[in-house]
């Protein structure tokens, strides 16, 4: 087995990955015999998982005993009024993306021990246009091409409200969790 390996539930998306060994597979069917590794990471992608029980139980299946999983992720910034307006006009996909933290997780992982966490915010100081491009990659973003928005729609209303001059201080909140799993 590879020391590192990742899974993508989209095979289009594997021709971008790299770093790594990867497999086409979703995080609540993991193609890797029973205790395979001793950590897991799932960087910003366990409030997408359709099926949380799932995942958990896969999780316990592929750690050997005593192995972790580490979960993290950021929460997109808050820029007062104009993320209400943006959430607004573009909203989040209902059901496509739950808000997770530490303490939801250990609820939701009945046969992991929170072994420990913190809350961290990160300041970058980015232009209006860097943050432009990335709001195009948020998921109410997606869901609004979906339905059928076009992306320079989008990206037009972004760059009409998003306006203030050379850098500003913009602060991603986010946690990480290292859930222990237990004798089963």
């Amino acid at each position: 087995m590879p020391q590192r390996v990742g899974i993508e539930p989209a095979v289009a998306m594997l021709r971008w990955a790299t770093g790594a060994d990867y497999a086409a597979a979703r995080a609540e069917s993991l193609p890797f015999p029973a205790r395979t590794f001793d950590l897991l990471t799932a960087a910003g992608s366990l409030n997408y998982v359709s099926d949380l029980p799932a995942f958990f139980s896969e999780a316990q299946r592929v750690l050997r005993p005593g192995g972790t999983l580490l979960v993290y992720d950021f929460e997109s910034p808050s820029l007062g009024d104009w993320q209400q307006a943006f959430r607004a006009r573009y909203p989040n996909p209902p059901g496509e993306r739950r808000l997770l933290d530490a303490e939801r997780l250990i609820a939701l992982a009945p046969r992991f021990k929170l072994a420990a966490h913190e809350h961290f915010a990160i300041p970058l100081a980015l232009d209006a246009g860097f943050y432009v491009n990335y709001q195009l990659t948020e998921a109410n973003v997606a869901a609004a091409v979906r339905r059928g928005t076009a992306v320079e729609e989008v990206r037009a209303w972004l760059e009409y409200t998003l306006t203030w001059p050379g850098r500003r201080e913009v602060s991603f909140p986010g946690y990480w969790a290292a859930l222990r799993a237990v004798a089963a």
